[in-house]
């Protein structure tokens, strides 16, 4: 399996309703899933027979995260073929664009592997851009409730004081790895905030 980096993201509760953000991160909690995204970014249709030869695991875990992807709507079947008295499905990504933009969101792709343009346009949608719109508040306000400048904690997270004053404003669509780094700074769940930010939680998350 080829080698890159990869994003720590706790893996949601089994119950629940599966908003945007929540089921990505199922989505992407395995390493399996990811490259089979990323190849299938890289060439479609694909299938288990060929993920397994290309990443070098065995059949029935490839065709086992298959089936996981497609439950979670993120692959559909291409095409069948016949081989051998057996049916081999071929599948493709469901929406390319919105694969490219969570794996690029998440980390898990450098920019040159995503298939859509400069770094500005992989934007996520209007239900994810407001549902990232009050995480990012809400980190907010736990900063300020902390005493903390946006100099100071900028640097803990080592990005520019501009950019994370950019982030908050609403005017720059931070990487998950930059919220994750946040989160982690202010003692806070990535989990508690985006479930308080799509209506899971009645309460905000508290900061540990």
């Amino acid at each position: 399996m080829t080698s890159r980096r990869r994003t720590a993201w706790p893996r949601p509760e089994a119950a629940g309703r599966p908003h945007a953000d929540l089921a990505w991160s199922r989505a992407l909690a395995h390493p399996v899933r990811v490259e089979i995204l990323l190849a299938l970014l890289e060439h479609e249709p694909g299938s288990p027979s060929g993920f397994a030869q290309t990443l070098e695991i065995p059949l029935g875990v490839a065709s086992h995260h298959m089936r996981r992807l497609r439950e979670l709507r993120l692959v559909q079947i291409a095409r069948r073929t016949h081989h051998r008295g057996a049916v081999q499905h071929h599948y493709r990504l469901v929406d390319r664009a919105a694969t490219a933009r969570a794996l690029w969101r998440w980390g898990l792709a450098p920019d040159d592997v995503v298939p859509m343009g400069p770094a500005e346009e992989l934007g996520p949608g209007a239900a994810e851009r407001e549902t990232v719109r009050r995480v990012v508040g809400e980190l907010r306000r736990l900063r300020e409730r902390r005493g903390i400048s946006q100099a100071a904690l900028a640097a803990r997270v080592r990005i520019r004081p501009e950019h994370l004053g950019r982030v908050e404003r609403g005017e720059a669509d931070p990487r998950m790895t930059v919220l994750l780094m946040l989160a982690a700074e202010l003692g806070v769940s990535m989990r508690d905030l985006f479930a308080a930010a799509e209506g899971e939680d009645d309460a905000a998350p508290q900061a540990a």
